[in-house]
């Protein structure tokens, strides 16, 4: 067995460790993930991307037209990723219980499979939760909410996360690069 076999074979048997970086909207997510991308594998997040694609074509599938059938293809699309990704160590924009969460604050009937999703396609443990922070927030294209629903779906958030077993791992306010120096010293003594 030559050493590249040996470790494609140990490769097999690592269980990738996928971390969630998650808040409200406009709390410094995706400057994180292009951060942390220069040395890790990342997930960007599904629905802003979602949300553009279907802007551009002029489709119902919004979180302010049609939120069931927006979050049932972010699932989607978020499992697809989940198991696309095996890198050991990979950090996702947001994670399934994000659906969760913004489901249960929209009043929206949860249909079961978010939660059998939720059980099955688990993150680690710790998750990354960024605050809101109104001196960086802005609204865009993509991002609609006020920045009193921001602090809406900052509790909404909270409360799923907490209900699905994880520990937020709260990460201050600071520049991006001490944000990503702190989420790294964390993964390793994980």
């Amino acid at each position: 067995m030559t050493l590249k076999n040996t470790h494609q074979h140990v490769r097999q048997y690592i269980q990738p460790k996928r971390y969630i970086i998650t808040g409200p909207p406009g709390s410094g997510k995706t400057s994180i993930i292009e951060g942390l991308q220069k040395k890790y594998p990342c997930v960007e997040e599904s629905s802003r991307r979602f949300i553009i694609e279907e802007l551009s074509r002029g489709g119902n599938r919004l979180p302010w037209k049609d939120v069931e059938a927006f979050d049932k293809a972010i699932l989607q699309d978020r499992i697809l990723y989940y198991n696309k990704t095996t890198a050991p160590i990979s950090f996702f924009d947001r994670g399934i219980p994000d659906s969760l969460a913004y489901l249960k604050l929209a009043g929206a009937n949860i249909n079961p499979e978010f939660f059998e999703a939720s059980k099955k396609f688990r993150y680690e443990t710790k998750v990354f939760f960024l605050p809101s922070w109104k001196e960086i927030y802005k609204t865009n294209e993509a991002r609609k909410e006020t920045f009193a629903e921001a602090l809406l779906i900052e509790k909404a958030l909270k409360e799923v996360y907490k209900e699905q077993g994880y520990e937020l791992i709260i990460i201050p306010k600071l520049p991006v690069s001490k944000r990503i120096s702190l989420i790294e010293k964390i993964i390793r003594l994980n």
